[in-house]
């Protein structure tokens, strides 16, 4: 399986198994994959990387990716255990999260969770704010915290007590 990057996506040609998983938005007659997918796939499906008609290793491919996305590989790890666990996940920047996350065969996505390393401080103004933007969209809000040994927290928001 060969993918083609351009910038901060990739394309897929002949990749059905892939979309099967639910990775990509399909296209004509491509798949388009973020770069989230990208590095998933390179790993457990031995995808190769093209840029400029040359092939991209995977470390090159983390610092292109760096480019584009802030602490690319610590949000990474979050989509890796969230897609390893079954979910389905899709970007969630258009809510102002990091991910919108389905559980497998629905429709519409069911949480939307925003990654943070554990040196990170939050304010109570934005863990306010994320509740809002999620609940208004009918959507669970999750903080996901990513630790030194690169373990994974995960924290439900509410407004209930």
């Amino acid at each position: 399986m060969i993918i083609y990057l351009l910038d901060d996506v990739g394309i897929c040609y002949d990749c059905e198994r892939i979309k099967k998983r639910g990775f990509g938005t399909e296209r004509k007659n491509f798949l388009t994959l973020n770069l989230y997918e990208i590095l998933y796939i390179i790993e457990n499906y031995k995808a190769k990387v093209v840029k400029d008609s040359r092939e991209v290793s995977v470390h090159d491919f983390i610092k292109h990716a760096e480019n584009f996305i802030k602490n690319f590989y610590i949000k990474y790890l979050v989509f890796k255990d969230l897609t390893n666990k079954g979910y389905v996940v899709k970007s969630g920047y258009k809510f102002g999260f990091d991910f919108r996350v389905y559980v497998k065969n629905e429709t519409h996505s069911k949480y939307l969770v925003k990654v943070f390393y554990e040196e990170s401080s939050i304010s109570l103004l934005e863990i306010s704010s994320m509740i809002r933007l999620a609940t208004f969209s009918n959507k669970i809000p999750v903080i996901a915290i990513v630790d030194k040994d690169f373990s994974i927290s995960y924290f439900k928001l509410s407004r209930e007590l």
